[in-house]
Formats: C-alpha cells, structure tokens, sequence
C-alpha cells in the first residue's frame, strides 16, 4: 500500500465539505493546487457548480473529465461524470445529450453492476420524458429507481425520486396524490438532513397550492425555500422558487411584488443559461402585464417562453403556452 500524501489528505477534506454539502467551499479548495487536475476533485467542483446553478461551467468541466477518467481507465469515475454531464445538458435544455449521456451511463453502470448509477441515471431518464410530456413513461423509470434506491437505502435519492413522482402527479392533475407523496419526499429529506431537497419539496408543494387555489400557502412555502436556496448558494433552484412567489403574489393581487419577484427570476436563469426556467417565469411573467393591461409586452414575453421552450424540446409545455394564449388573443 502507497503512503498518504498531503493531497490525499486535502481530498478526504474535499470529500467531507461535499458531504455537508458546502459547494462554496468545495469550489474554493477544489480548484487549488495541488488538487486541481485531479479527476475527484474535479469531479467534486462540477457538482458543486451544478448545485450553485452554475451549469456552462460544470458542463465544461464535466467535458474535461469524461476524456481525463477514459484516459486513466477510471471507469467508476467515467460514469459518474457521464451521468452527471447529462444532468448539465438537462439544466442547459440540452434534452438530446442529456438522455445520450444518461442512456450511456445507465448502460455502462449495468454492465458494472453499479447499482447506484443505475439508480440515478433512470430517475434522470424519467425527467426528460416528464419535460417532454410524456408522463406514463416517466413514472415508468421512477417505479424502476425507486426499488433500486431503497435496496440500497440511499436515502436522498428516495426522497428526489419521490418528489419527481409527485411533480409528474401534479402534471396530470393527480393533486392528492402528488401532495402525498411531496409529504413521503419531506420526512425523507429530513431523515438524511438534505436542506437542499427539504427545500425543493417546499417549491413542489408551493405549485401543489397554487393549483388548489391557495396562494397565501403557496408564498410562505415558496418564500421559505427561496431563502434556503440563497443560503445554499443554488441560483436556479432559488429562480424557480421565486417563480412560484411571483404567481402567488400575483394570485393574491399583488401586481407589483408579482413582478419583482419573477424579474429576479427570469435575470438569474437567463444568467444561468436555464431555459425551461426562464420559460415559466416569462409566462407567469406576461400574465402581469395582462393584469396591467399591458397586452404588447405580455406578447412579448409569450413568444420569448415560446422560443425557449422550443429550445429546450418541451414540446408539451409549448404546447400549453398555446392554448393559453389562443384564450387570450381576441
């Protein structure tokens, strides 16, 4: 056996900042020497910048690392980085790549009995079929990760499959059942200290009392998880929590709180390059300007959603846009 070095002990500290989930000091430490240019702690950084939406980045880094782990026969670190540079391409609207990344992951992790992949990569494959509205086959893939993740007992990746169900519920109009299982996701969240999916959650059950018709739950839920996404340092997490703020404020009558909070929305996405994000801000953001009167600019912003939405191949979600708007347009 090889005697530790320094950097070995500068990783295991990489490795316990991630843990606690602390990505800005991930990103600090990580992208010093002597660790930058090692594949984990690179590795380590990519995920941190995807945490903190700071997704052209990671998706760079990732490009790096994929080549670097072949070079090196690394195949544990291959998959990983495959996987997780499809999830940058999912973040970037890159639908394609993002599933030819998540099939190629799921692929390999099979063969190496790397369940844990396996897992992730499904789950993954569940959410571009959810975006493209194909929402049968997306429980289909969650059904498949969630055994898989408990016969692991992973406990975060439960609780997110979970709250991916109950946002592919939510879609088909299954409101009760979505909001029972965003309860299942939260005690799992908690179970394993996860702030990050507690907060997600909250933005799943914020949509969840949209729906129903209560906005005044719908904003304290919802501007919970905006704080703990800005403390976390997640730009697009805490965008689409703030997008969830603007409707409810806009539901309650508050114009002019309706479009503070989704500007900041629409300027971090656009800064993030998330363009399913910006899309729904924008839409909520037109119907603003509808309660203003102002019909131009809510056109405006219709055909900006619409051209992101094209973009980033939710044709679904395009497709509601319209039938929106056809109800609008005189």
């Amino acid at each position: 056996m090889s005697a530790r070095t320094p950097e070995d002990g500068l990783l295991d500290e990489l490795r316990e900042l991630a843990r606690r989930a602390n990505w800005s000091a991930v990103r600090s430490i990580g992208t010093r020497p002597p660790l930058a240019g090692r594949v984990e702690a690179e590795f380590l950084v990519a995920e941190a910048e995807l945490r903190q939406g700071d997704t052209g980045q990671a998706r760079v880094r990732l490009q790096w690392i994929v080549p670097e782990a072949e070079r090196l026969h690394d195949a544990a670190a291959l998959r990983r980085a495959i996987n997780m540079l499809g999830a940058a391409h999912f973040e970037l609207g890159e639908l394609d790549e993002a599933e030819a990344a998540f099939e190629r992951a799921l692929g390999d992790a099979g063969r190496a009995g790397d369940h844990l992949t396996s897992a992730r990569a499904t789950n993954n494959l569940g959410l571009i079929a959810n975006v493209r509205g194909h929402h049968n086959a997306a429980l289909g893939y969650y059904r498949v990760a969630l055994p898989a993740y408990q016969r692991l007992g992973f406990t975060p990746g439960i609780g997110e499959t979970i709250h991916n169900i109950a946002i592919t519920l939510r879609d088909l109009g299954q409101l009760d059942e979505a909001d029972r299982q965003e309860r299942r996701a939260i005690e799992f969240a908690t179970d394993c200290g996860n702030r990050r999916l507690a907060a997600m959650v909250r933005v799943g059950r914020a949509e969840l009392a949209l729906r129903r018709g209560e906005p005044l739950v719908a904003r304290a839920d919802g501007g919970l998880a905006t704080l703990e996404f800005e403390e976390l340092g997640d730009v697009l997490s805490e965008a689409d929590a703030r997008r969830v703020v603007g409707r409810a404020h806009l539901a309650l009558g508050d114009i002019d709180l309706a479009a503070d909070a989704l500007a900041a929305s629409i300027d971090a996405a656009a800064r993030q390059t998330s363009p399913l994000i910006e899309a729904e801000s924008r839409w909520a953001r037109a119907e603003v300007h509808l309660a203003r009167g102002n019909r131009d600019l809510a056109e405006v912003d219709v055909q900006a959603a619409r051209d992101l939405f094209v973009r980033a191949q939710a044709e679904a979600e395009c497709a509601r846009l319209e039938r929106w708007w056809a109800t609008i347009t005189p």
